[in-house]
Protein backbone atom coordinates (compact mmCIF):
# COMPACT_ATOMS: atom_id res chain seq x y z
CA UNK A 1 0.00 0.00 0.00
CA UNK A 2 1.25 3.72 -0.30
CA UNK A 3 2.41 5.64 2.55
CA UNK A 4 0.56 3.26 4.95
CA UNK A 5 1.89 2.95 8.48
CA UNK A 6 1.70 -0.62 10.54
CA UNK A 7 0.29 -0.38 14.34
CA UNK A 8 1.97 -2.77 17.30
CA UNK A 9 3.78 -5.85 15.94
CA UNK A 10 1.96 -7.54 17.99
CA UNK A 11 -1.10 -7.29 16.63
CA UNK A 12 -0.06 -8.89 13.03
CA UNK A 13 0.95 -12.45 15.68
CA UNK A 14 -1.41 -14.99 15.78
CA UNK A 15 -4.68 -13.10 15.33
CA UNK A 16 -7.29 -14.99 12.93
CA UNK A 17 -11.28 -14.69 12.56
CA UNK A 18 -13.96 -16.87 11.21
CA UNK A 19 -14.79 -14.83 8.32
CA UNK A 20 -12.08 -12.99 5.87
CA UNK A 21 -14.71 -9.27 5.97
CA UNK A 22 -14.00 -9.48 9.74
CA UNK A 23 -10.37 -8.59 9.12
CA UNK A 24 -10.68 -4.91 7.75
CA UNK A 25 -12.09 -2.34 10.78
CA UNK A 26 -12.76 0.96 10.50
CA UNK A 27 -10.02 2.08 13.29
CA UNK A 28 -10.49 5.97 13.07
CA UNK A 29 -12.77 8.87 12.02
CA UNK A 30 -11.78 12.47 11.54
CA UNK A 31 -14.48 15.61 10.67
CA UNK A 32 -11.48 18.32 11.22
CA UNK A 33 -11.63 22.10 11.01
CA UNK A 34 -9.05 23.70 8.93
CA UNK A 35 -10.68 25.65 5.92
CA UNK A 36 -12.95 23.95 3.91
CA UNK A 37 -13.71 21.66 7.09
CA UNK A 38 -10.63 19.41 5.76
CA UNK A 39 -9.11 16.82 6.56
CA UNK A 40 -11.97 14.69 6.86
CA UNK A 41 -10.74 11.00 6.99
CA UNK A 42 -11.50 7.41 7.58
CA UNK A 43 -8.83 5.00 8.77
CA UNK A 44 -8.98 1.35 7.93
CA UNK A 45 -6.80 -1.56 9.64
CA UNK A 46 -5.86 -4.93 8.45
CA UNK A 47 -6.78 -6.53 12.06
CA UNK A 48 -5.73 -10.31 10.52
CA UNK A 49 -2.99 -12.46 9.85
CA UNK A 50 -3.27 -12.63 5.90
CA UNK A 51 -3.04 -10.13 2.94
CA UNK A 52 -6.84 -8.80 1.83
CA UNK A 53 -7.66 -7.32 -1.37
CA UNK A 54 -9.39 -4.27 -1.07
CA UNK A 55 -11.13 -4.75 -4.65
CA UNK A 56 -13.70 -6.74 -3.16
CA UNK A 57 -14.45 -3.94 -0.85
CA UNK A 58 -16.34 -0.51 -1.09
CA UNK A 59 -16.63 2.38 1.60
CA UNK A 60 -19.72 5.09 1.71
CA UNK A 61 -21.79 7.29 3.62
CA UNK A 62 -24.98 7.76 4.54
CA UNK A 63 -25.94 11.73 5.43
CA UNK A 64 -28.44 13.81 7.41
CA UNK A 65 -30.60 10.43 8.53
CA UNK A 66 -30.73 8.89 5.22
CA UNK A 67 -30.85 5.69 4.85
CA UNK A 68 -29.49 5.37 1.28
CA UNK A 69 -25.48 6.02 0.30
CA UNK A 70 -24.17 10.02 -0.75
CA UNK A 71 -23.67 9.53 -4.26
CA UNK A 72 -26.15 6.63 -4.98
CA UNK A 73 -23.44 4.30 -4.39
CA UNK A 74 -20.31 3.36 -2.00
CA UNK A 75 -16.45 3.62 -3.50
CA UNK A 76 -15.11 0.42 -4.36
CA UNK A 77 -11.11 0.28 -2.64
CA UNK A 78 -8.20 -1.03 -4.13
CA UNK A 79 -5.33 -2.80 -3.56
CA UNK A 80 -3.65 -5.56 -0.97
CA UNK A 81 -3.34 -4.45 2.78
CA UNK A 82 -1.43 -6.09 4.77
CA UNK A 83 -1.62 -8.03 8.18
CA UNK A 84 -1.02 -5.09 10.87
CA UNK A 85 -1.31 -2.61 8.03
CA UNK A 86 -3.64 0.82 8.23
CA UNK A 87 -5.52 2.20 5.23
CA UNK A 88 -6.08 5.97 5.10
CA UNK A 89 -9.57 7.30 3.10
CA UNK A 90 -9.68 11.34 2.88
CA UNK A 91 -12.96 13.09 1.73
CA UNK A 92 -11.46 15.22 -0.44
CA UNK A 93 -10.31 16.14 -3.93
CA UNK A 94 -7.21 14.42 -5.35
CA UNK A 95 -4.94 16.94 -6.36
CA UNK A 96 -1.68 14.29 -7.11
CA UNK A 97 1.00 13.04 -5.15
CA UNK A 98 1.55 15.99 -2.49
CA UNK A 99 -1.68 17.76 -3.34
CA UNK A 100 -4.28 17.11 -0.59
CA UNK A 101 -4.62 19.18 3.14
CA UNK A 102 -4.24 15.79 4.51
CA UNK A 103 -0.63 15.63 2.95
CA UNK A 104 -0.17 19.18 4.54
CA UNK A 105 -0.73 17.92 8.00
CA UNK A 106 0.59 14.77 8.10
CA UNK A 107 2.87 14.42 5.47
CA UNK A 108 1.75 11.40 3.20
CA UNK A 109 -1.00 10.73 1.10
CA UNK A 110 -4.43 9.09 1.66
CA UNK A 111 -4.44 5.95 0.21
CA UNK A 112 -7.79 6.43 -1.76
CA UNK A 113 -9.58 9.69 -2.16
CA UNK A 114 -13.73 10.01 -2.25
CA UNK A 115 -13.74 13.08 -4.72
CA UNK A 116 -15.06 15.90 -2.03
CA UNK A 117 -15.86 16.29 1.39
CA UNK A 118 -19.44 14.82 1.40
CA UNK A 119 -19.63 14.23 4.98
CA UNK A 120 -19.93 16.03 8.52
CA UNK A 121 -20.02 15.12 11.77
CA UNK A 122 -23.27 13.85 12.08
CA UNK A 123 -23.44 11.19 9.26
CA UNK A 124 -23.36 7.49 9.25
CA UNK A 125 -19.67 5.61 7.80
CA UNK A 126 -20.05 2.20 6.23
CA UNK A 127 -17.69 -0.68 4.86
CA UNK A 128 -19.77 -3.43 2.56
CA UNK A 129 -17.67 -6.59 1.17
CA UNK A 130 -18.60 -5.87 -2.52
CA UNK A 131 -19.78 -2.80 -4.50
CA UNK A 132 -22.71 -1.10 -2.52
CA UNK A 133 -25.99 0.82 -4.25
CA UNK A 134 -28.49 2.23 -3.34
CA UNK A 135 -29.41 1.69 0.44
CA UNK A 136 -26.62 -1.07 0.52
CA UNK A 137 -28.54 -4.18 0.56
CA UNK A 138 -26.87 -5.38 -2.06
CA UNK A 139 -23.62 -5.97 -0.68
CA UNK A 140 -22.99 -7.58 3.22
CA UNK A 141 -22.24 -4.56 5.46
CA UNK A 142 -18.82 -5.21 7.47
CA UNK A 143 -18.37 -2.44 9.56
CA UNK A 144 -20.24 0.65 10.58
CA UNK A 145 -19.47 4.10 12.25
CA UNK A 146 -22.76 5.95 13.54
CA UNK A 147 -26.62 4.09 13.47
CA UNK A 148 -28.16 4.43 9.25
CA UNK A 149 -31.71 6.54 9.32
CA UNK A 150 -30.17 8.65 12.52
CA UNK A 151 -28.72 11.68 12.16
CA UNK A 152 -26.09 12.03 14.64
CA UNK A 153 -26.37 15.63 15.76
CA UNK A 154 -26.52 15.07 19.72
CA UNK A 155 -26.13 11.30 19.65
CA UNK A 156 -23.06 9.23 21.59
CA UNK A 157 -21.03 9.26 18.29
CA UNK A 158 -21.28 12.40 16.21
CA UNK A 159 -17.90 13.81 15.74
CA UNK A 160 -18.61 17.26 14.11
CA UNK A 161 -15.51 19.18 14.37
CA UNK A 162 -13.79 15.94 16.30
CA UNK A 163 -12.56 12.33 16.21
CA UNK A 164 -13.26 8.94 17.01
CA UNK A 165 -10.50 5.97 17.84
CA UNK A 166 -11.70 2.83 17.81
CA UNK A 167 -11.00 0.72 21.47
CA UNK A 168 -10.89 -3.44 19.63
CA UNK A 169 -9.82 -5.02 16.73
CA UNK A 170 -13.61 -6.35 15.60
CA UNK A 171 -15.59 -5.00 13.03
CA UNK A 172 -19.81 -5.01 13.66
CA UNK A 173 -22.38 -4.49 11.43
CA UNK A 174 -24.25 -2.34 14.91
CA UNK A 175 -23.34 0.86 15.81
CA UNK A 176 -21.85 0.03 19.42
CA UNK A 177 -20.86 2.77 21.42
CA UNK A 178 -18.31 0.82 24.20
CA UNK A 179 -16.42 0.07 20.93
CA UNK A 180 -15.30 3.45 19.99
CA UNK A 181 -13.61 6.18 22.46
CA UNK A 182 -15.47 9.39 21.44
CA UNK A 183 -14.03 12.64 21.83
CA UNK A 184 -17.16 14.57 21.42
CA UNK A 185 -18.11 17.26 19.39
CA UNK A 186 -16.41 20.37 18.42
CA UNK A 187 -13.02 18.72 20.53
CA UNK A 188 -10.53 19.64 17.65
CA UNK A 189 -11.66 23.93 18.55
CA UNK A 190 -11.07 23.34 21.86
CA UNK A 191 -9.18 26.15 23.29
CA UNK A 192 -8.39 27.74 19.72
CA UNK A 193 -11.43 30.63 19.06
CA UNK A 194 -10.80 29.91 15.73
CA UNK A 195 -7.00 29.73 15.31
CA UNK A 196 -6.21 27.49 12.52
CA UNK A 197 -2.45 26.78 13.82
CA UNK A 198 -3.66 26.35 17.16
CA UNK A 199 -6.69 23.69 15.61
CA UNK A 200 -4.09 21.87 13.64
CA UNK A 201 -2.28 21.49 16.83
CA UNK A 202 -5.28 19.36 18.34
CA UNK A 203 -5.50 17.89 14.84
CA UNK A 204 -1.91 16.13 15.15
CA UNK A 205 -1.89 15.70 18.81
CA UNK A 206 -5.12 14.05 18.72
CA UNK A 207 -5.26 12.07 15.88
CA UNK A 208 -2.72 9.16 14.09
CA UNK A 209 -3.90 8.14 11.20
CA UNK A 210 -1.82 5.10 9.85
CA UNK A 211 -0.89 4.02 13.00
CA UNK A 212 -3.58 1.87 14.90
CA UNK A 213 -1.64 1.25 18.36
CA UNK A 214 -4.71 -1.18 20.14
CA UNK A 215 -2.88 -4.95 20.77
CA UNK A 216 -5.40 -7.23 18.23
CA UNK A 217 -2.95 -10.46 18.44
CA UNK A 218 -2.08 -13.40 20.98
CA UNK A 219 -0.84 -10.64 23.43
CA UNK A 220 -3.85 -8.28 23.16
CA UNK A 221 -6.31 -6.93 25.43
CA UNK A 222 -9.97 -6.11 25.62
CA UNK A 223 -10.63 -2.45 26.67
CA UNK A 224 -14.21 -0.12 26.64
CA UNK A 225 -15.33 2.71 27.86
CA UNK A 226 -17.98 3.12 30.05
CA UNK A 227 -19.83 5.73 32.59
CA UNK A 228 -20.14 9.48 30.91
CA UNK A 229 -18.45 12.55 31.11
CA UNK A 230 -19.80 16.09 31.03
CA UNK A 231 -18.84 18.93 29.25
CA UNK A 232 -16.72 21.15 30.98
CA UNK A 233 -15.17 24.48 30.76
CA UNK A 234 -13.24 23.79 27.25
CA UNK A 235 -16.70 23.71 25.95
CA UNK A 236 -16.31 19.28 25.53
CA UNK A 237 -16.43 16.18 27.78
CA UNK A 238 -12.84 14.32 28.19
CA UNK A 239 -12.74 10.70 27.41
CA UNK A 240 -10.24 8.41 28.27
CA UNK A 241 -8.06 6.19 26.29
CA UNK A 242 -5.52 3.89 25.88
CA UNK A 243 -2.47 3.01 23.77
CA UNK A 244 0.55 0.80 23.59
CA UNK A 245 0.56 -2.59 24.77
CA UNK A 246 -1.88 -4.02 27.13
CA UNK A 247 0.79 -7.55 27.88
CA UNK A 248 1.72 -6.34 31.45
CA UNK A 249 5.69 -8.29 30.30
CA UNK A 250 5.77 -5.16 27.83
CA UNK A 251 5.71 -2.53 30.51
CA UNK A 252 4.26 0.16 28.00
CA UNK A 253 0.57 0.97 28.98
CA UNK A 254 -0.47 4.19 28.21
CA UNK A 255 -3.21 5.98 29.14
CA UNK A 256 -4.36 9.71 28.18
CA UNK A 257 -7.51 12.06 28.33
CA UNK A 258 -8.53 14.53 26.44
CA UNK A 259 -10.72 18.00 26.42
CA UNK A 260 -9.36 19.66 29.59
CA UNK A 261 -8.12 22.88 30.59
CA UNK A 262 -4.48 24.09 29.95
CA UNK A 263 -2.23 24.36 32.84
CA UNK A 264 -4.09 23.01 35.35
CA UNK A 265 -3.28 19.34 37.28
CA UNK A 266 -4.95 16.36 37.07
CA UNK A 267 -4.79 12.17 38.11
CA UNK A 268 -5.02 9.02 36.64
CA UNK A 269 -6.59 6.55 38.73
CA UNK A 270 -8.04 3.26 39.22
CA UNK A 271 -10.07 0.19 41.00
CA UNK A 272 -11.18 -2.83 40.22
CA UNK A 273 -15.07 -2.36 40.49
CA UNK A 274 -17.07 0.28 39.20
CA UNK A 275 -19.29 2.79 40.93
CA UNK A 276 -23.04 1.80 40.85
CA UNK A 277 -22.46 -0.84 38.49
CA UNK A 278 -20.95 1.29 35.87
CA UNK A 279 -23.56 4.08 35.87
CA UNK A 280 -21.17 6.23 38.04
CA UNK A 281 -22.46 8.68 40.68
CA UNK A 282 -22.36 12.61 40.83
CA UNK A 283 -18.94 13.95 41.84
CA UNK A 284 -17.65 17.62 41.97
CA UNK A 285 -18.60 18.97 38.00
CA UNK A 286 -18.73 15.11 36.79
CA UNK A 287 -19.64 11.36 37.14
CA UNK A 288 -17.30 9.10 39.70
CA UNK A 289 -17.58 6.50 37.56
CA UNK A 290 -14.32 4.34 38.84
CA UNK A 291 -13.97 2.94 43.08
CA UNK A 292 -16.58 1.32 44.51
CA UNK A 293 -13.77 -0.10 46.50
CA UNK A 294 -10.02 0.61 47.14
CA UNK A 295 -8.52 3.24 44.16
CA UNK A 296 -5.12 3.88 43.18
CA UNK A 297 -3.78 6.96 42.03
CA UNK A 298 -0.99 7.96 40.00
CA UNK A 299 1.62 10.74 40.37
CA UNK A 300 0.04 14.39 39.36
CA UNK A 301 0.97 15.89 36.00
CA UNK A 302 0.15 18.64 34.58
CA UNK A 303 -2.82 19.53 31.84
CA UNK A 304 -1.82 20.79 28.13
CA UNK A 305 -5.47 20.16 26.81
CA UNK A 306 -5.31 16.74 27.78
CA UNK A 307 -2.67 14.45 29.38
CA UNK A 308 -1.15 11.10 29.14
CA UNK A 309 1.13 8.70 31.54
CA UNK A 310 2.89 5.66 30.84
CA UNK A 311 1.98 2.68 33.61
CA UNK A 312 5.44 1.90 34.86
CA UNK A 313 4.21 -1.42 35.37
CA UNK A 314 7.16 -3.02 37.15
CA UNK A 315 7.08 -1.13 40.28
CA UNK A 316 3.83 -1.59 42.44
CA UNK A 317 3.86 0.17 45.19
CA UNK A 318 0.90 -2.10 46.92
CA UNK A 319 0.60 -5.79 46.32
CA UNK A 320 -3.21 -4.92 46.37
CA UNK A 321 -2.97 -2.78 43.34
CA UNK A 322 -0.98 -5.23 40.87
CA UNK A 323 -1.95 -5.35 37.53
CA UNK A 324 -1.47 -8.77 36.73
CA UNK A 325 -2.30 -11.16 33.15
CA UNK A 326 -5.68 -11.47 32.62
CA UNK A 327 -7.14 -9.14 35.45
CA UNK A 328 -9.44 -6.56 34.58
CA UNK A 329 -9.04 -2.56 36.15
CA UNK A 330 -11.29 0.30 35.77
CA UNK A 331 -9.38 3.46 34.80
CA UNK A 332 -10.36 7.47 35.13
CA UNK A 333 -8.86 10.64 34.95
CA UNK A 334 -9.94 13.73 37.52
CA UNK A 335 -8.54 17.10 36.50
CA UNK A 336 -9.02 20.83 37.62
CA UNK A 337 -10.85 22.71 36.28
CA UNK A 338 -11.62 25.95 38.19
CA UNK A 339 -12.77 28.21 35.12
CA UNK A 340 -16.01 26.08 35.10
CA UNK A 341 -16.66 26.89 38.87
CA UNK A 342 -18.80 24.64 41.02
CA UNK A 343 -16.68 22.39 42.80
CA UNK A 344 -13.60 23.35 40.32
CA UNK A 345 -12.98 20.04 38.96
CA UNK A 346 -14.18 17.11 36.59
CA UNK A 347 -13.58 13.85 35.86
CA UNK A 348 -13.44 12.01 32.71
CA UNK A 349 -16.00 8.98 31.77
CA UNK A 350 -14.47 5.29 32.81
CA UNK A 351 -12.42 3.13 31.31
CA UNK A 352 -12.77 -1.02 31.53
CA UNK A 353 -8.99 -3.21 30.40
CA UNK A 354 -9.08 -6.34 30.74
CA UNK A 355 -5.40 -7.10 30.14
CA UNK A 356 -3.43 -9.68 27.84
CA UNK A 357 -3.43 -13.62 29.34
CA UNK A 358 0.49 -13.10 28.87
CA UNK A 359 2.55 -12.95 32.33
CA UNK A 360 3.79 -10.09 33.50
CA UNK A 361 4.50 -7.37 36.77
CA UNK A 362 2.60 -4.82 38.44
CA UNK A 363 0.98 -1.03 38.29
CA UNK A 364 2.78 1.87 39.52
CA UNK A 365 0.00 3.99 41.84
CA UNK A 366 -0.64 5.19 45.02
CA UNK A 367 -3.53 3.91 47.28
CA UNK A 368 -6.90 5.96 49.03
CA UNK A 369 -10.51 4.93 50.04
CA UNK A 370 -13.20 5.89 47.66
CA UNK A 371 -13.68 9.27 49.20
CA UNK A 372 -10.14 10.35 47.79
CA UNK A 373 -11.50 14.00 46.86
CA UNK A 374 -13.57 15.94 49.49
CA UNK A 375 -14.23 19.22 48.76
CA UNK A 376 -11.86 22.04 50.15
CA UNK A 377 -11.86 25.36 50.64
CA UNK A 378 -11.26 27.16 47.28
CA UNK A 379 -8.11 26.63 45.47
CA UNK A 380 -6.80 23.85 47.70
CA UNK A 381 -6.06 20.73 45.75
CA UNK A 382 -8.16 18.16 47.12
CA UNK A 383 -5.02 15.78 46.04
CA UNK A 384 -2.38 18.01 48.06
CA UNK A 385 -1.93 15.05 50.41
CA UNK A 386 -1.56 11.99 47.57
CA UNK A 387 -1.87 8.90 49.39
CA UNK A 388 -3.58 10.20 52.87
CA UNK A 389 -6.42 8.17 53.48
CA UNK A 390 -10.06 9.71 53.60
CA UNK A 391 -12.71 9.32 55.72
CA UNK A 392 -16.33 8.60 53.19
CA UNK A 393 -17.80 11.42 55.58
CA UNK A 394 -15.02 13.62 54.17
CA UNK A 395 -17.49 14.36 51.29
CA UNK A 396 -19.96 16.91 51.78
Amino acid sequence: MKNTKTFSALAALAFTMGAAQADIVITEVVDATLPGGQPKFVELTNTGAADVDLSAYSFGNMNNGGTSLGGSAASVLGGVLAPGVSYIISYEADNGPGGSIFFSVFGFDPDHYMGGGYVNGDDVLLLFLGAATGDGTDATLVDVYGVPGVDGTGTNWEYTDSYSSRLNCTASNVWTAADWAVAGANALESGCAGDDVCEEGNLTANTDPGTYTVNCGGGGCSGSNFCSSAANSTGGASVISYSGSCTVADNNFTLSADNMPASQFGIFFYGATQVNGGAGMAFGNGTLCVGAGQIYRMSPISTTGGMSQTIDLANPPSASGTITASSTWNFQAWFRDPVAGGANYDLSDGLSVTFSPLTGGAVSAETAPPSFLPRLPHGQSPLARVGEPRSPTALS
